[in-house]
Parts: C-alpha cells; sequence; structure tokens
C-alpha cells in the first residue's frame, strides 16, 4: 500500500470497513488550493517556487515565510497534486513540457 510503510501496524488483511476507518484523506487546505490554481491559471501548469511564492503574495497581501511555500509543494507532491519537475520548479500531474 503506497505511503504506509512508515506505519509501525501491518494494514494487510485487514477488512475494507477497518481500512475506511484508518486512513484519513489528505486534507488541502485554502493555501493548498489557491497554490494549485496559481499553477494551473497564471502559470500554464508548470513554476517555480519562487514564481508561485510571488504570485501569491500578490494574490492574497499576505507575506509568508518562503520555507512554508515550500513544505506546501513538499506536501502537494506528497499527495499526487504536484509533480516535481526539476529542484524548485513543480508541475501539475498531467502537465506535459512543451519544449520536449
Amino acid at each position: 500500500m503506497e505511503n504506509e510503510k512508515w506505519k509501525r501496524y501491518d494494514l494487510n488483511g485487514l477488512p475494507e470497513s477497518m481500512l475506511a476507518q484508518l486512513r484519513k484523506k489528505p486534507r488541502v487546505n485554502d493555501r493548498d488550493s489557491k497554490i494549485l490554481s496559481l499553477v494551473a491559471e497564471q502559470f500554464n501548469g508548470a513554476a517555480s517556487i519562487d514564481e508561485i511564492w510571488v504570485a501569491l503574495y500578490r494574490e492574497t497581501g499576505k507575506e509568508v515565510k518562503r520555507n512554508v511555500i515550500g513544505a506546501a509543494m513538499r506536501r502537494l507532491v506528497e499527495h499526487g497534486k504536484l509533480k516535481n519537475v526539476q529542484k524548485g520548479c513543480y508541475a501539475l500531474p498531467n502537465w506535459v513540457d512543451p519544449q520536449q
């Protein structure tokens, strides 16, 4: 089972009714959804962390530390909402590099 290797108990063989109660769906908070919409709408599906950081400030007027944005990006990658294209650059999962 993906992303469950870190758990200290084995989920194999449990009834589906128990699994449904154990699993928590990844929550996307307001900042995460704003990041996803910025990447999709302003940057055509792919952007660097700096582009997202500046755009988020311009959109919300709220100053956020860069490391908080980096943590959000890593979380979105972990949950499959974004993919890491190269160091510091992220894209929507269905994004295709136009230069290829």
